[in-house]
C-alpha cells in the first residue's frame, strides 16, 4: 500500500485548468480506451443492489439500462460543443435504482456522470489521473519505482 503515499489530490487551479481541458479534448474522439468505468467509491452498495441505470447527459431524456453504458455516456459528452464536454458530464446524472421501473422509492444513488469515468492524462514527466470526479497526481518518485519494477521483472 506503499503507493497511497505517492497520490495527492491535485489543488493547483492553473494544473486543473489543463486538466481538464486535456480530459474535454479527450472527450471529443471516439472512444479509445483512454476513459473507462469506475464505480464511484461512495457507490458501492448501491452498484450491487441496482438492477437498473438511468443515465442523462446533455438531454431531457435518461438512457434505461440493466448496467452502467460507457459507450452512451463517452457518445453524449462527444456531442457537446468544445469546451462544454466536461460540464456536461458534471452536470449529467446517473441514478442506481432496485427496479426497471425505477420509482422514487427505488432509487438507491443518483450521481454525477463524471464520477464514473477514470482517465490518465500525463503533462510532460508528470502523471495525473481522474477518480470520483477529482483528479490526483502519482508522484514522479512513485512512477519511476514502478518503471523500475517493470524493468527488473523483463531482465
Amino acid at each position: 500500500m506503499e503507493f497511497i503515499d505517492h497520490i495527492v489530490p491535485v489543488e493547483d487551479t492553473t494544473v486543473l485548468d489543463v486538466l481538464d481541458q486535456a480530459l474535454d479534448d479527450l472527450l471529443g474522439h471516439p472512444a479509445n480506451g483512454r476513459i473507462s468505468v469506475s464505480v464511484p467509491s461512495e457507490h458501492h452498495a448501491a452498484y450491487a443492489e441496482a438492477t437498473t441505470y438511468l443515465t442523462r447527459i446533455n438531454s431531457t431524456g435518461a438512457l434505461r439500462s440493466d448496467d452502467f453504458d460507457l459507450d452512451y455516456v463517452l457518445t453524449r459528452a462527444r456531442l457537446a460543443p468544445p469546451g462544454a464536454r466536461l460540464q456536461a458530464l458534471r452536470e449529467g446524472a446517473v441514478t442506481l435504482a432496485r427496479d426497471r421501473r425505477a420509482g422514487v422509492a427505488d432509487t438507491l444513488a443518483v450521481t454525477s456522470a463524471l464520477t464514473w469515468l477514470e482517465a490518465g492524462i500525463s503533462l510532460g514527466p508528470r502523471r495525473f489521473f481522474l477518480m470520483d470526479g477529482e483528479w490526483y497526481e502519482a508522484g514522479s518518485a512513485y512512477v519511476d519505482e514502478c518503471r523500475a519494477a517493470v524493468a527488473a521483472l523483463g531482465a
